[in-house]
């Protein structure tokens, strides 16, 4: 009887978590769980999410200087176990298991630096 009454209070938070009136489920999980990686375009046609990072640099330094800069820890591809774990658990969360996501390293000018996709791909603005 104990768990009956945990599961029918669980359950309604389960269900808040993946919706609101205003975002798809998708971005409302991904507001409540992934902010840091805020903000999100969800592309439902696609069932594409991209998320974001906030670089210090310029566009034009990045692409100068990134190389350097975003090398050993910081290097693009030492971020592809988040943006793999985000899509398991958003898509687990709001069932959507062929969900696809984008981390998407923006410049202080808007400009993005480099993206990592879930699939493997990579690409930066430098050489």
């Amino acid at each position: 009887m104990k768990k009956i009454l945990w599961l029918l209070l669980l359950l309604p938070v389960l269900f808040c978590a993946c919706g609101s009136e205003d975002d798809s489920p998708v971005v409302a999980y991904a507001k409540e769980n992934w902010s840091q990686f805020a903000p999100f375009v969800y592309q439902e046609e696609s069932n594409h999410l991209t998320i974001s990072q906030s670089s210090t640099l310029s566009y034009e330094d990045a692409c100068l200087y990134g190389k350097n800069v975003y090398s050993e820890d910081l290097a693009p591809e030492t971020y592809l176990p988040a943006v793999r774990m985000v899509r398991l658990e958003i898509g687990t969360a709001c069932e959507t298991p062929d969900l696809s996501v984008t981390l998407q390293c923006l410049s202080t000018d808007g400009e993005v630096i480099f993206s990592v996709s879930n699939d493997g791909e990579i690409s930066t603005c430098w050489k």
